[in-house]
């Protein structure tokens, strides 16, 4: 089987457990931006990361550490559970390719709160 790490979780996992998660929502996107395939994406897993990072309730700063975000509803306390083993993960996928993509994601769902 092939594997490959989370670019969020870092766990490593079989690939069928990852998707090709958009780091700038795709409807938000130019036509180039969409295009970019090198910078557009990052793999992260269907086990939580992908919709928390979609979401908003994580989002990537500026030197590439994960935070919290601003979210769409109620933070549970699984949920809560959940994104604190994550916060201050490095996402392996940063770079400055795709740093202008997590801006806009981090502009769009960051909270101080």
């Amino acid at each position: 089987r092939i594997v490959q790490d989370c670019a969020i979780c870092g766990r490593l996992l079989p690939v069928q457990l990852l998707r090709a998660a958009h780091i700038k929502k795709r409807s938000f996107c130019s036509i180039e931006e969409k295009l970019d395939f090198n910078n557009i994406v990052m793999a992260a897993c269907i086990l939580g990361c992908d919709a928390i990072y979609e979401d908003g309730w994580i989002v990537v700063d500026s030197k590439g550490y994960i935070i919290n975000g601003s979210g769409r509803g109620k933070l549970t306390p699984p949920l809560r559970d959940f994104i604190e083993q994550i916060i201050g993960n490095r996402c392996s996928t940063h770079s400055p390719g795709n740093s202008a993509y997590f801006q806009w994601h981090y502009e769009k769902f960051f909270s101080n709160t």
